[in-house]
């Protein structure tokens, strides 16, 4: 069992142990590592433990009950779709210097106006 309390800190309530934030798949081939405390380096790591490797606790969500036992196409085509949900013209803005998300709301927060 894990030793990270999870929202069980912020929340104090003992139903939150183990619990954690999940966070958006947008950008998900991009944003290793992987789950709360960085064990997985690759989404093929991340699947494999969720098709075979469950190891049932009392933290267990209850939306996950045990293993769930994908064949190697199964495997291979979740990571396809996990994949999909890649951005790229977000990825490409930011890296050529183009305007991201937040620039633009900054420069007006700071009473810049828009260019």
């Amino acid at each position: 069992m894990s030793k990270d309390p999870g929202r069980e800190k912020i929340t104090g309530a003992s139903y939150d142990r183990g619990r954690f934030r999940v966070v958006t798949l947008r950008n998900i081939a991009l944003t290793a590592p992987y789950m709360h405390d960085g064990r997985f380096a690759t989404l093929e790591e991340v699947v494999d433990h969720y098709s075979d490797h469950i190891v049932s606790s009392v933290t267990m969500s209850p939306f996950i009950q045990g293993n769930l036992n994908l064949t190697a196409v199964e495997k291979k085509d979740l990571l396809y779709f996990l994949r999909m949900l890649t951005d790229s013209s977000f990825i490409n803005e930011a890296a050529g210097g183009g305007p991201c998300p937040n620039e633009e709301s900054d420069r007006v927060h700071e009473g810049q106006g828009r260019e």
